[in-house]
């Protein structure tokens, strides 16, 4: 909420490493395995940013259309790959061609609380949304939910990295959807 972004050097006695100023809250960061030195970081005002941290610089930003962004995510599949939940509004870009997301729909009527990229494929998103806190499935080349399901209440998302299953907390229980992703 303070607009900053603090790295702490661990192996150097918990020491500040770099800190980063932003015009808004910080809503995303995200390290990806593949890219060791590069940060991605989402404002909420619908700003993502991808840092090259050693030199701390921006290397590029992209923008939503409209805010509050509530998430975002990098692609473990595909490091050129990131994704934006916007109110009930998902973006999908392909940082090899910056000009506009290669996807973009409306697909919770009301907000969208969290969004994970599946890790076997770049172009499937999971997503939690209301209204009736929903989850969907969606393919970017598709309009049809692969998975849409009604959950009580969502304490979080997350796919399993070797299999093709996506699981929800759901009150006092976990559930597991098994997704198409080739």
């Amino acid at each position: 909420d303070d607009h900053t972004l603090i790295l702490w050097n661990i192996k150097n006695g918990f020491k500040r490493n770099a800190t980063f100023y932003f015009k808004s809250g910080v809503v995303t960061c995200k390290w990806h395995p593949d890219e060791p030195d590069k940060l991605l970081v989402a404002e909420k005002n619908g700003i993502i940013h991808l840092y090259n941290v050693p030199d701390e610089e921006v290397l590029l930003s992209v923008e939503t259309v409209c805010n509050p962004l509530m998430c975002a995510d990098w692609s473990l599949s595909n490091s050129a790959f990131i994704c934006a939940l916007v109110a009930g509004e998902t973006f999908t870009w392909d940082l090899k061609s910056l000009s506009r997301p290669v996807d973009s729909k409306h697909i919770h009527e009301d907000v969208g609380l969290v969004i994970k990229f599946s890790p076997h494929n770049e172009l499937i998103t999971a997503s939690i949304g209301r209204p009736l806190t929903t989850l969907k499935v969606m393919h970017c080349k598709s309009q049809i939910a692969q998975v849409e399901a009604s959950l009580l209440l969502s304490g979080g998302l997350c796919w399993h990295y070797r299999h093709p299953y996506i699981a929800a907390a759901q009150d006092r229980k976990l559930c597991f959807w098994k997704v198409l992703v080739k």
